[in-house]
């Protein structure tokens, strides 16, 4: 077969694989659209839970939005956490995702002074149906409800739809956890007041206290989770 034969074929092929890909991702977007499986929501809730949480995060975090990467301007009160060893990223066997729901779990209940899980609250950042993702929280956390949007100027105006779930099991929470380990979603968990911020990502977790002494205490708790530069 000539070169230019095969290039040819090559091309073909290649705009054929771009051209199915792009309807499948059409195909699958409308589903979401046409059965509501996806993450947008028109309004937010009016209840006094929304009240309450839209307060106490005005107070604690003003001017921020429940994001992990935009919340990490509080550097005096920062700390990052690996959740595998050697900072490896993602899990590939049982017992790497069970080290990682460990040192989740065990991070959350130090902050959260021990707390239960039905008293902790998750922030699940969601999009719309042309997401690839869109709708993750809503399958993980389907008591969950709409709390408020932010519409992203820099980055093509893309709005993010946050969901509020509280009262959790949990497998509620692993699940979530597990989510975004797997690159499958964006969480924050906290308290009610909001007055500290866990943020995982898949890699680890961003968590975000009250103080720079609470930071520096937690950072001590746990110090071979840290990165290799801290």
């Amino acid at each position: 077969m000539s070169r230019p034969l095969v290039r040819l074929l090559c091309t073909i092929w290649t705009e054929a694989s771009i051209r199915w890909t792009s309807t499948l991702w059409y195909l699958r977007a409308f589903g979401r659209w046409a059965t509501g499986s996806h993450g947008a929501f028109r309004h937010p809730a009016h209840t006094a839970e929304a009240r309450e949480l839209t307060a106490a995060w005005e107070s604690t975090w003003p001017g921020s939005e429940p994001r992990g990467f935009l919340i990490r301007e509080h550097r005096d009160r920062f700390v990052r956490f690996h959740s595998l060893p050697g900072s490896k990223r993602y899990a590939d066997n049982a017992e790497e995702c069970a080290e990682i729901l460990r040192r989740h779990h065990a991070v959350i209940t130090w902050i959260s002074d021990d707390a239960p899980v039905e008293d902790l609250v998750v922030i699940a950042a969601d999009w719309g149906p042309r997401d690839l993702v869109s709708g993750w929280s809503r399958r993980h956390l389907p008591a969950a409800w709409p709390w408020r949007q932010f519409r992203d100027a820099d980055n093509d105006g893309i709005v993010t739809y946050f969901w509020v779930a509280s009262r959790l099991s949990n497998s509620d929470l692993d699940a979530v956890l597990t989510a975004v380990a797997d690159d499958k979603g964006s969480a924050i968990v906290t308290d009610t007041r909001a007055s500290w911020l866990y943020c995982p990502y898949d890699g680890g977790a961003d968590v975000v206290l009250p103080s720079a002494l609470a930071r520096d205490a937690l950072r001590d708790q746990f110090p071979h989770w840290l990165p290799t530069a801290c």
